[in-house]
């Protein structure tokens, strides 16, 4: 959950940057760096165990807390 919560905040960001061009570019760029970061981790943990999104309450929690 943790990359689709950052994927839509990023492209949420993206769309809102670049239609009222205001100065949300280090916005932008965190989450697009927090994005590519967390598709890596789970990418390496799918190759280990299995599981590329886990579904639950607990990791949504977390998706958005981390957000």
């Amino acid at each position: 959950m943790w990359l689709l919560i950052l994927l839509a905040a990023s492209i949420a960001s993206t769309v809102t940057h670049f239609s009222k061009r205001g100065s949300s570019r280090i916005l932008i760029l965190i989450l697009w760096g927090a994005t590519l970061m967390v598709l890596v981790d789970k990418l390496y943990s799918y190759a280990k165990s299995g599981s590329f999104i886990e579904v639950s309450e607990e990791s949504a929690y977390l998706g958005l807390a981390m957000l």
